[in-house]
């Protein structure tokens, strides 16, 4: 499917808002920092990689993580997550 003129034109925009607001330090510093996490003694360095090697189900690893982000522990499945630097 083709896309029309309009779309095309809104399309260039946003690419660039979002290329721009790279230039900003704090949203730099939010979109690369990466934070690991613990589960009982074991330290993993994303959630995604805890996930996999706990055999947590990976299609609800990104939900969990955000809930993770926001409050710094969270449970799942029994398992106590904690985010690390």
């Amino acid at each position: 499917m083709a896309k029309t003129r309009k779309q095309k034109q809104q399309t260039a925009p946003r690419a660039a808002s979002a290329a721009a607001s790279w230039a900003d330090p704090d949203v730099r510093a939010a979109r690369t920092t990466r934070n690991g996490c613990r589960v009982g003694r074991q330290d993993y360095p994303s959630v995604r990689a805890a996930f996999e090697a706990l055999g947590l189900p990976l299609a609800k690893h990104i939900r969990f993580r955000a809930e993770l982000k926001a409050k710094g522990r969270a449970t799942f499945e029994g398992k106590r997550f904690t985010l690390t630097d």
